[in-house]
């Protein structure tokens, strides 16, 4: 009954917590959960409340009711060797799930920072992107005037279009067939872009140049014949797959895709560094064609580079010409590093949680590591005191106090490290874009434990060590 008393009052205050933290915690997850402790969750609870208290009262209930009572009159109590292994298993097991998480999170940390400074082809910071336009809007030649007036905005520093976004996959593509012979009807994926496009998306020119308007024939336009031509950008995985010896080679050839009875010229005007699109957890660098002025998309968006500190500016103005010009309203503009960033907002609220459960489960192990060493402490009083008489320092006596739970760390790294290494291992090859698992990750982890160990059994054993030898043993 006493144990099943405690057990309701730690769920009752359990519950009180879970509904003081359940908002924040719905704004890290980013749902709206709601507890009905008339339902079936208030059954679960209950039945939890009563497993606990029956479980946990069980073992002293039945340990007591076996003494003799002659054994226990005469002192003769030398029992519970089981329960203190208990102890020190459930000791054992919540330290190694502390030093998993710990590893755990200093990893997911390291690899949601290395996701946000990788390489990916582009520039994420100070651009803007104008989505869902139409894109019959924007894929036409002389469509000069809305980026006239969206470059002469104070602040705007160079205006593009594409009809897909480089933080998102798509799945665009066409055959083509290079002049050289080596692509014969390949599949390949295209994006179809503006003019200065490489210059606007912050892409990497390593050979050629930028699609520009002072080039007619950039874009994309119908011949007497019913054949199509357009300056292309391709990129570096491009110019491999395609059998040329270098991005200089690749200038000026031609590559060819049949639609029914025509056919697109596509002639190479430069070469960019291969850009990741969408997230680098699938995506991987690939073969990639930007075409300039074509596009089968329904729609199309804008990109603007601008500078950083014009950003408000910017963005009114922009919608208001986007609605002047283009008859679209409240449009949806957003900055291209928050959608790089919401790539990875799941793994951010991993992370997030990892890290709260990493200090529950060390607050949990003090906890437990307390406990027993308190009941340690108070069954080894009188060897502390016969162990000052002869001359031991305090921090001897607090060494030899904390060894067995040291012991357990160790039992519990032994346990912690192979077991986390397999598990963050096999998180990380979710990523094509990965950190190394860092050892030094696992000393500081089990060096954390540890110390933490060591700091709470000290407290109680200085107590003890600092006892007058006299006021323990002067019964004896």
């Amino acid at each position: 009954m006493e144990s099943l008393l405690v057990t309701s009052v730690a769920a009752v205050l359990a519950c009180a917590l879970l509904e003081l933290a359940l908002p924040a915690f719905n704004q890290l997850v980013g749902r709206t959960l709601v507890i009905n402790y008339f339902s079936e969750f208030g059954i679960i609870l209950v039945a939890v409340v009563v497993s606990v208290g029956v479980l946990a009262g069980a073992y002293p209930a039945f340990f007591m009711s076996a003494f003799s009572a002659k054994r226990v009159l005469s002192g003769d109590i030398q029992r519970g060797r089981t329960a203190i292994l208990v102890r020190k298993l459930l000791l054992t097991l919540q330290a190694s799930l502390s030093i998993a998480l710990i590893i755990g999170a200093f990893s997911l940390h390291q690899q949601l920072s290395h996701l946000q400074s990788l390489a990916v082809g582009y520039e994420k910071q100070h651009r803007l992107e104008v989505d869902d336009i139409p894109a019959r809007q924007l894929y036409f030649k002389h469509n000069n005037v809305l980026n006239q007036r969206i470059n002469a905005v104070p602040g705007v520093i160079s205006s593009s279009i594409t009809d897909a976004s480089f933080t998102s996959s798509f799945n665009t593509s066409f055959t083509v067939t290079s002049d050289n012979g080596e692509l014969n009807d390949a599949v390949i994926p295209f994006i179809g872009v503006g003019f200065n496009i490489a210059k606007t998306a912050g892409l990497e020119v390593i050979a050629g140049r930028d699609l520009s308007a002072d080039y007619g024939s950039d874009w994309h336009s119908l011949g007497d014949d019913g054949n199509g031509r357009a300056g292309v950008l391709v990129s570096q995985s491009f110019v491999k797959v395609a059998g040329y010896d270098s991005a200089e080679q690749a200038i000026g050839k031609e590559l060819y895709s049949s639609s029914g009875d025509n056919q697109e010229v596509l002639k190479i005007v430069g070469v960019i560094n291969d850009v990741t699109i969408g997230s680098a957890r699938e995506a991987s660098a690939s073969p990639l064609i930007l075409v300039c002025g074509f596009s089968w998309a329904n729609e199309g968006k804008l990109i603007i580079n601008f500078e950083p500190s014009q950003l408000n500016a910017v963005k009114t103005q922009v919608q208001q010409i986007v609605s002047d010009q283009l008859n679209v309203h409240n449009a949806d503009i957003e900055l291209v590093a928050d959608n790089y960033r919401a790539l990875y907002k799941n793994d951010e609220r991993v992370s997030t949680l990892v890290a709260i459960f990493c200090i529950l489960a060390i607050l949990l192990t003090c906890l437990g590591t307390f406990g027993l060493a308190a009941f340690s402490t108070l069954r080894r009083q009188k060897e502390v005191a016969v162990r000052k008489v002869l001359g031991a320092s305090r921090l001897s006596i607090v060494n030899l106090l904390a060894k067995e739970f040291l012991l357990l760390v160790a039992i519990s790294t032994a346990i912690a490290f192979p077991l986390t290494y397999w598990l963050v291992g096999d998180w990380l090859a979710n990523f094509n874009e990965r950190i190394d698992q860092a050892m030094w990750f696992y000393v500081v982890a089990a060096a954390l434990v540890a110390m933490i160990t060591w700091l709470t059994v000290a407290s109680l054993a200085f107590r003890a060590a600092s006892t007058r030898p006299s006021l323990t043993l002067r019964y004896e």
